[in-house]
């Protein structure tokens, strides 16, 4: 019985013994050869070295420690360099990597990465660090037949020569089923995949224009089709006023601030990453506030046709099917700063709820839909109830818009349009205005309605912010102070309003509101206090 115990231990000895000389001499042949068996592609674009490697032969895992990836050779366009804390190869084929030297892995996981991302001075363009980061990942994960890929916790800095322009913070990937003999370059990872599921803490990166762009959360799920993107914004760091002296014409300046945008249902030909293709179901636009700033003191640029609602959908330059587009909260100010004086004035279209349906940029499905619609419902300056139906077909350059406003102090209007008023509106209240335009590329048909009581206005002196007596008494005189249904003299116009090319659509519903007003207050005295700020 000692003599088969005594046995059993030496087996025991000896089968442990050679259990640890493989895994001292595995971890030995993979320490010297796992380097050369990574980089053994002629045409790789990355070269990856590391500082010690532990094996476990039970769980056939390869742990890296120190790993460390560069550019091979002396890169000649955007690249990334990196450094990563720790990495695991999970479940390798045994045989192919140590009787064949080749590498077969169901799954790599890189923890606490940190990256930087170089971008030439002479090509800065903003989908540049996406797209290298796309190929480091396709030349990565092409090397060893990877099926499952896991970040976790990256870190990236963006360079544009020497200069950081951009970050991105706790950038977490997982990668499901992957097919990397399939590449697809619309894809972040760039192969075929089960199942794809990102998430960013934060990202910001500086346009070439001179705007921050600034992102908070991101989550994005191909399963659960959904992709969720918090905090954004949009904006010149210096303000709109001082970004807009340096340019040489005046332009429109836009500002963009946005609690969350919500994609659901997207489908599977859509590409979030190059070649941007959106196709969904819905996207929800949630406490979106737009500010568009123009400098009048800037000459104007060379005039160019301006395309309206149809033409602008026209030039969207990327494949767009929106079912449903979804307004929350939504906030718009424009605002100008005006010649001679320099006075800033805007207006806030506030409290903005709404649905854009059957929005596409492509062909066929405009086709299909023949128009998209809008119906949007707000305040302005936080007062009145507005309500808006927009119709515009695909096929033809035209709208139809129906605006209905009511309940709105006319004494209002004096804190929005001061620097472009010639005078103030002492008293009124308007019970109704509504705006139904008809237009083409060429022209306007409208039909005005301007329900109001109690008008009564004073005007400056010529040059000043002085009441003009004798010129106030004369406009009242002459004035409807009230314009409603059942008045002997109710006015409710139609007109044909020839359309100004070199301007957008937005300008025309102006244009047309202006005409309208100017049809029912008599005795030019609309004209007189709205003096033009056109430049």
């Amino acid at each position: 019985m000692k003599k088969l115990f005594s046995v059993l231990l030496i087996l025991i000895f000896l089968i442990g013994f050679g259990l640890y000389l493989g895994v001292y001499l595995g971890e030995r042949w993979i320490n010297k050869n796992l380097v050369g068996i990574i980089n053994a592609n002629p045409d790789r674009n990355y070269d990856i070295s590391f500082e010690k490697v532990e094996y476990d032969l039970f769980r056939r895992v390869i742990s890296v420690n120190g790993l460390r990836i560069r550019p091979v050779g002396k890169p000649s366009g955007t690249f990334v360099e990196g450094e990563v804390a720790q990495a695991f190869l999970s479940s390798f084929d045994i045989t192919k990597l140590f009787f064949r030297r080749i590498l077969d892995i169901q799954e790599l996981r890189f923890y606490q990465p940190v990256f930087q991302v170089f971008i030439p001075v002479d090509t800065p363009e903003e989908d540049q660090a996406g797209e290298a980061f796309q190929s480091l990942f396709g030349d990565i994960l092409s090397r060893g037949g990877i099926r499952n890929f896991q970040l976790g916790n990256a870190h990236s800095t963006i360079f544009l020569g020497d200069e950081v322009i951009g970050s991105v913070i706790n950038l977490n990937i997982v990668a499901n089923d992957l097919s990397t003999d399939s590449v697809q370059w619309s894809h972040p990872i760039p192969f075929e995949y089960g199942r794809i599921r990102m998430s960013i803490d934060s990202l910001g990166y500086l346009l070439t224009n001179g705007q921050e762009l600034k992102i908070g959360k991101v989550n994005f799920d191909t399963k659960a089709q959904t992709f969720l993107v918090e905090d954004v914004m949009l904006r010149f760091p210096e303000g709109l006023e001082a970004a807009s002296r340096k340019l040489d014409f005046q332009t429109d300046l836009i500002e963009v601030h946005l609690d969350s945008l919500y994609f659901q249902g997207f489908e599977a030909t859509s590409n979030f990453y190059s070649d941007l293709d959106l196709r969904a179901q819905k996207l929800e636009l949630a406490g979106f506030r737009l500010t568009d700033f123009r400098n009048k003191f800037k000459p104007r640029p060379v005039e160019e046709a301006k395309p309206m609602f149809q033409g602008m959908i026209q030039k969207i330059g990327f494949p767009l099917k929106l079912d449903t587009l979804l307004i929350r909260n939504g906030n718009i100010t424009y605002g100008e700063n005006v010649p001679p004086s320099g006075e800033h004035w805007d207006i806030h279209f506030t409290h903005l709820e709404g649905t854009v349906t059957r929005i596409t940029s492509i062909p066929e499905y405009q086709m299909i839909y023949s128009h998209f619609d809008a119906k949007i419902k707000g305040k302005i300056e936080g007062k009145g109830n507005l309500d808006m139906d927009l119709q515009v077909p695909y096929d033809r350059d035209e709208f139809r818009l129906s605006a209905d406003f009511r309940n709105f102090k006319l004494t209002e209007i004096n804190a929005i349009l001061k620097p472009i008023m010639n005078g103030d509106i002492v008293d009124g209240q308007l019970h109704r205005m509504n705006l139904d335009i008809h237009a083409n590329p060429r022209e306007a048909r409208v039909n005005f309605v301007f329900d109001y009581t109690d008008l009564k206005i004073e005007l400056f002196k010529k040059g000043t912010q002085k009441k003009n007596k004798l010129l106030s008494s004369v406009a009242n005189l002459a004035l409807n102070h009230s314009n409603m249904p059942g008045d002997r003299k109710y006015l409710t116009p139609s007109y044909t309003l020839r359309r100004n090319v070199y301007r957008g659509p937005f300008y025309l519903m102006w244009q047309s509101t202006k005409e309208g007003m100017l049809n029912i207050v008599p005795g030019g005295a609309a004209k007189d206090i709205l003096r033009s700020s056109e430049k």
